[in-house]
């Protein structure tokens, strides 16, 4: 779910202001982060091996 969508099913975190609203931008770009950090050490762990193959 996109970050707008959640912050709109949520009124009363919108009612914090903006910093509520950077902080579940930040959270979600942190989280996507981790995930494609985890993929692309994956990969190079796969393409090393058929390197070596």
């Amino acid at each position: 779910m996109h970050v707008r969508h959640r912050l709109e099913q949520d009124p009363a975190r919108m009612a914090l202001g903006p910093g509520a609203v950077l902080h579940a931008i930040t959270d979600r770009i942190v989280d996507t982060y981790i995930t494609m950090a985890v993929l692309c050490s994956v990969l190079v762990v796969a393409f090393r091996r058929i390197k070596w193959l």
